[in-house]
Order: C-alpha cells, then structure tokens, then sequence
C-alpha cells in the first residue's frame, strides 16, 4: 500500500507543470470566452489538488474551450462576411432608380446574392 502510494505521488509529482500550465491555459480561455465566473466559483475549487486525474480533466477541458473558441470565431467570421454580402446587395438594390433593370445589372445583383446566400 505504501509503494503504491508512493508511486501515485511520483506520478503526480510529475505531472505538476502540465496541471500548473493547463489550469492557467483553462483560466485564460474561460476569461476569453466569457466564463471567468464558472471558473473562479467551479473549476478553481473543483480542481484545487494536483492529481493525475484532475490534471487530465483539466486538459480535456482546455482542448474542448479551445475547439469551441475556434467555432466561436468561425462564426463571427462568417457572420461579418454576410453582413458585409447583405450592405453590398443593398446598396447595389438602391442604386436604381427605375423598375427597369438591365440584364447586366441583374446579373451582378444575382451574383452578390447568390455569394449571401452561400455564406450564410
């Protein structure tokens, strides 16, 4: 019991730089996402001690903040260029003055609409 102990605690004891970098990456990216508050009331307490399975929690949690960051910022990525698509249509939309289009200029609004339409 003792030797098994001991090896728990070597274990742990090596994992100690990546439960000290992973608790600061989780608080960083909670910040970042706008869950500091999560983590100062749940994940600091919940995490307190240096254990191999709170040092994989944490990193689990850290590559799942991370890929849900980029998700995050893939959609306020495509948002911006929808955005930008519909003021383009628009403006182009109240350029004319008349019912009448040309076929060229319908094929320029059927372009930009069709780019909208793809983005969202």
């Amino acid at each position: 019991m003792i030797k098994t102990a001991y090896v728990e605690f070597k274990q742990a004891d090596m994992m100690r730089p990546f439960y000290v970098r992973g608790k600061a990456t989780l608080q960083k990216l909670m910040v970042e996402v706008g869950q500091s508050k999560e983590y100062s009331n749940g994940y600091a307490v919940k995490y307190k001690e240096c254990s191999i399975e709170n040092t994989l929690k944490i990193l689990i949690r850290c590559k799942l903040l991370f890929h849900t960051r980029s998700v995050l910022l893939g959609l306020f990525h495509e948002i911006l260029v929808y955005e930008s698509l519909a003021s383009q249509v628009q403006t182009t939309l109240f350029q004319f003055t008349t019912y009448k289009v040309f076929e060229q200029e319908f094929l320029i609004m059927q372009e930009a609409v069709s780019k909208m339409v793809a983005s969202s």
